[in-house]
């Protein structure tokens, strides 16, 4: 999980490994003013960056106390040899056996 700040040398890199990186939960937070933007000309390139998001299936957009919420989800589900519990507020997403199944908010589902 990395973030930077948008006007920082190395976004444009930092972007571009988002894009390309087959980490799973990778993050990317981007941080900035859009006075900025204005000041140093950088909306064509944000909008761009924006849409590119966009239009990623596999993107989930959340603000900062959504990823705190979700981490400390991922962190109260229990898994055994035989099931995952989740007893969180979220469905959460996990992959068994080569195969993504979401276990709702609450449920416990057999292995």
């Amino acid at each position: 999980a990395v973030g930077t700040y948008h006007v920082m040398p190395g976004f444009y890199g930092f972007v571009e490994g988002f894009f390309e990186t087959d980490v799973e939960l990778a993050l990317c937070q981007i941080v900035g003013h859009a006075y900025d933007l204005d000041v140093m000309k950088l909306w064509d390139y944000y909008e761009d960056v924006f849409r590119r998001l966009s239009e990623c299936s596999d993107v989930a957009f959340m603000t900062n106390l959504d990823v705190v919420r979700y981490l400390q989800a991922m962190d109260s589900v229990v898994i055994s040899d035989r099931e995952i519990q989740n007893p969180s507020a979220f469905d959460m997403w996990f992959e068994v056996d080569g195969y993504v199944i979401c276990i709702g908010a609450g449920e416990c589902v057999p292995l």
